[in-house]
C-alpha cells in the first residue's frame, strides 16, 4: 500500500517505453501491408474468407521481402538466405 519509490517508478517507465517501441515496429508494418497490399479493401463477409484474404496479404509481402533480398546480391554480398535453416546468414559478422 502507499507510493511506490522512484526506482520501481523509473522501472515501470522504462518497460512501458521498451513495450511501446516494439508495439510502434508491429503496428508500422501492419500499416504498409494496408496500404502496400490493399489489405485495406478487404471486404469479405465469411471471418474465414477474411481471414485467408489478411493470411495471403501477409504472405505475399513475405515473399516480396525474401526475393528483394535473394534477386539483390550485389547489393547485399554479405547476407546468404540458408533455406536448410529458413533464416537469412550474415557473412563475415
Amino acid at each position: 500500500m502507499g507510493r511506490k519509490n522512484e526506482e520501481i517508478k523509473r522501472e515501470e517507465a522504462r518497460q512501458q517505453y521498451e513495450d511501446g517501441c516494439k508495439r510502434n515496429a508491429v503496428e508500422g508494418k501492419f500499416g504498409e501491408t494496408k496500404r502496400r497490399y490493399s489489405l485495406d479493401l478487404v471486404m469479405a463477409k465469411l471471418p474465414n474468407t477474411s481471414q485467408t484474404a489478411v493470411a495471403m496479404g501477409f504472405f505475399a509481402a513475405n515473399m516480396e521481402r525474401k526475393l528483394r533480398l535473394l534477386s539483390a546480391p550485389e547489393i547485399f554480398s554479405f547476407v546468404v538466405y540458408d533455406f536448410d535453416l529458413s533464416a537469412l546468414v550474415i557473412l563475415g559478422a
